[in-house]
């Protein structure tokens, strides 16, 4: 406790209940720090002031240099596993895939036993295979089963399959829309009249 004011040097009077002093003079008055008893402090501030010296710093950034590379490369890692996830190909997806194709190409593979598939034709070629002359306007084909015959103006505006099969001739749309030959025997022993 102090007797004298520091400000102007007055005798200080007797503390009040709080147990501030105050100069009746000048109001200078002191500030009463009530210290905690020491179990209700916290352990942080009992520590004693880490060292501030160069050292201290390279610790601290070594520690936020191996937090940062470790985010980063977890970053990585995370991506890689979440886009071969997303794009990969199942292991179920990539057999299927496999054992289709080995079935298309054994199927593919000619066995020897078939005969050889007919050369394809335009209809000019087609008519003339049936037996017909198709510069002659009453030159006519038969039909397989003997019931129609058909000229060569007929025959060329055909487009059908069934009308092709009744002659004994294979049709195919897709050659024709790509401006290829797209009528084919379908087999060398079928017999055709012309009349």
């Amino acid at each position: 406790m102090l007797e004298t004011c520091p400000r102007c040097a007055t005798r200080l009077g007797v503390p009040l209940k709080s147990g501030r002093q105050v100069c009746p003079h000048c109001g200078w008055s002191t500030i009463v720090v009530i210290e905690p008893p020491p179990e209700s402090v916290p352990q942080q501030l009992l520590k004693p002031p880490a060292a501030a010296g160069v050292g201290a710093v390279a610790k601290q950034f070594f520690r936020v240099a191996v937090r940062i590379f470790a985010y980063f490369f977890n970053s990585v890692k995370q991506w890689f596993l979440w886009k071969f996830q997303t794009t990969g190909p199942k292991t179920g997806e990539i057999f299927k895939g496999l054992s289709e194709k080995l079935h298309e190409l054994e199927e593919s593979i000619p066995t020897g036993n078939e005969p050889p598939e007919e050369p394809w034709l335009y209809p000019r070629e087609a008519f003339q295979e049936l037996g017909g002359i198709p510069e002659d306007s009453t030159s006519q084909v038969r039909t397989l089963d003997g019931k129609f015959l058909i000229n060569y103006p007929q025959f060329r505006v055909l487009h059908d399959k069934d009308a092709y099969k009744m002659l004994g001739l294979d049709y195919s749309p897709e050659r024709q829309q790509k401006g290829l030959t797209y009528l084919r025997r379908l087999s060398k022993g079928s017999k055709f009249t012309k009349s």
